[in-house]
């Protein structure tokens, strides 16, 4: 049962599970003092592609690797990534149900000229937060607390190596929905909020509330 309080890493289009446990909660957290950890949902994200699960990539400045405050971490803008993403998220899902409906939306917040990546993600998730009508209160941390009290949800070690890492994120419980390429792969389940928005649309944040 998700508490009242939800404390999140921050992350680049994170799973549809992030944003159900956003949903159900009173008050969220983003975490922007923690130090910066590398392979996870900070910089990255997994879309389906034809060949099946396609990891994206953010590049970022590591500066003094994980060491660095999660707010310092600067975008590797030294060549155009920001548009190479977005055509291999173009070609995977151009032709799913949604994709036309939400582009001219998501495509001007992806591209902003922006130099650090916690902004760039916020700016993403508010983003996503209004297109999933989802109303609760997101805030950022003032400070580090290395561990809050047990009536608070803390998800930042969520990781998507699972437990080897961190904590697992698990998949939403509902029906799988179509996916342009599950003829081929089958439903894969687990997938940046991008994949249920291309194919779910507008229905997206009905299901996000879903339970078991």
């Amino acid at each position: 049962m998700p508490s009242d309080q939800l404390v999140l890493s921050t992350a680049f289009f994170p799973p549809a599970a992030y944003f159900a446990e956003i949903a159900r909660a009173r008050e969220v957290l983003i975490e922007a003092h923690e130090h910066y950890v590398k392979q996870s949902y900070r910089n990255r994200c997994y879309i389906y592609g034809a060949n099946g699960i396609l990891r994206l990539t953010i590049p970022v400045s590591h500066g003094k690797g994980e060491h660095t405050p999660v707010s310092e971490i600067r975008l590797d803008n030294s060549y155009d990534w920001r548009k190479m993403l977005w055509k291999s998220i173009q070609t995977a899902y151009r032709t799913s149900p949604f994709f036309e409906y939400y582009e001219d939306q998501l495509l001007p917040v992806f591209m902003q000229d922006e130099d650090f990546l916690f902004p760039w993600n916020q700016a993403l998730l508010t983003l996503c937060l209004r297109l999933l009508e989802i109303n609760t209160p997101v805030h950022t941390t003032e400070s580090y607390i290395p561990e809050y009290p047990a009536d608070v949800r803390d998800l930042r070690r969520i990781h998507p190596k699972g437990a080897s890492r961190g904590l697992v994120l698990e998949p939403l419980a509902h029906t799988p929905y179509p996916q342009v390429f599950s003829g081929t792969h089958g439903y894969i389940a687990g997938l940046s909020i991008l994949d249920m928005l291309f194919h779910v649309g507008p229905r997206t944040g009905d299901q996000l509330l879903i339970r078991d």
